[in-house]
């Protein structure tokens, strides 16, 4: 009984999650742009550059990923160590540059107030990413 309970609750908890990270992160990017000086663009728009942005991001990534996977091999580096510098110090760097083109592309704005709000954006993430910890940090050491 205690499974198909399971999955109810994982099928029910996936269909939550995905439309309030969809807000969140819209909204996120919104609140960048303001705070960037630019005007906030509407929710559609927001939501179709960061789907632009995503599938490019992720299209780059898998080409990188499978490179830097096969130089690893042909050097005898351990996996770890190329799957670490293919996400782990390549992600941040394509993003932005993926990301910053879309948004000045499809908002026709400079190149570096795109760069500007790609900043923003990660830095509000980043916070609330520690806020998040320090709660879970404070829960489990009073527990």
């Amino acid at each position: 009984m205690l499974q198909p309970l399971a999955a109810l609750l994982c099928c029910f908890t996936l269909v939550l999650l995905v439309p309030v990270a969809l807000y969140l992160s819209t909204y996120i990017f919104r609140v960048a742009c303001h705070l960037a000086g630019l005007p906030r663009p509407g929710v559609l728009a927001t939501t179709g550059k960061m789907f632009i942005s995503a599938v490019g991001v992720a299209l780059v990534m898998a080409i990188l990923n499978v490179a830097i996977m096969a130089a690893g091999d042909a050097a005898g580096v351990p996996r770890w160590e190329s799957e670490f510098v293919s996400f782990g110090i390549l992600f941040l760097p394509v993003d932005l540059v993926i990301s910053c083109g879309v948004h000045a592309g499809v908002m026709r704005i400079p190149f570096g107030k795109a760069v500007e709000v790609w900043f923003v954006r990660r830095l509000i993430q980043l916070a609330a990413l520690l806020c998040v910890l320090a709660v879970a940090a404070l829960v489990y050491y009073f527990t």
